[in-house]
């Protein structure tokens, strides 16, 4: 779990972003309880070359975990 800044940092700056990489960035985000609005925000500031897809799927994942609290989420 140590790694977990930087790995999200790079997600964030050095890789292309692709709906594979919202996954683990959402969780990230969700986990650390970074509500919806900002973490798009975040993703799209730090990467503005993320795909409409990728948000979607960042937007699908917060809703679900929005909508289902008792859902485990970090870590899967």
């Amino acid at each position: 779990m140590s790694l977990w800044p930087r790995v999200i940092l790079h997600y964030l700056f050095d890789f292309l972003p692709t709906t594979f990489s919202a996954k683990p960035l959402a969780t990230f985000l969700y986990g650390n309880g970074l509500d919806y609005v900002m973490a798009l925000r975040l993703i799209r500031v730090c990467n503005y070359s993320a795909p409409d897809d990728m948000i979607q799927r960042v937007r699908m994942l917060y809703f679900h975990w929005n909508s289902y609290p008792n859902v485990r989420h970090v870590g899967v």
